[in-house]
């Protein structure tokens, strides 16, 4: 399980003799960094070693695109995240949630997956899945190779 503080949750594990840490924020998602900051004040960190993982509305449902580094894109919780870690050398696996239909940005990201999404979300995870830890175990550019595929 996930231990609590104040602006995030953590976990950790081993994954191929390599310990590997699990941080989600508490905060409003335009405060993420706040809680990212607070947890590595704490531990001896490689920002070559890290992935940031989110949503992203601009990939459809389902797809996943990893990338070594780059700017927010718009997403104001990795722009967050940018702004406390004083830098966007870092790499993110964004999931693909699809454009909001009638509804804005903000009410599409908090709502309900519809049923033929939730149907799909376990091999969407699992997919993820596979992707953190291909990254984890042999590093961002084995990653990408094998999962930036077939993007439109």
């Amino acid at each position: 399980g996930f231990d609590n503080y104040q602006f995030y949750a953590s976990t950790k594990f081993f994954f191929k003799d390599k310990e590997v840490f699990l941080v989600k924020p508490l905060t409003y998602m335009n405060y993420s960094g706040v809680g990212l900051k607070e947890f590595l004040k704490n531990i001896n960190y490689d920002l070559k070693k890290f992935l940031c993982i989110l949503d992203d509305i601009n990939l459809p449902f389902g797809k996943i695109r990893i990338r070594e580094k780059g700017s927010d894109g718009g997403h104001r919780g990795l722009a967050s995240i940018i702004y406390y870690l004083e830098t966007n050398e870092f790499a993110r696996l964004r999931i693909g949630i699809g454009k909001p239909n009638n509804m804005t940005a903000t009410d599409y990201v908090l709502s309900e997956f519809n049923e033929e999404e939730k149907k799909e979300l376990p091999e969407i995870i699992e997919k993820a899945k596979k992707a953190i830890l291909t990254f984890v175990g042999e590093g961002i550019e084995s990653a990408m190779n094998k999962f930036n595929k077939n993007i439109p």
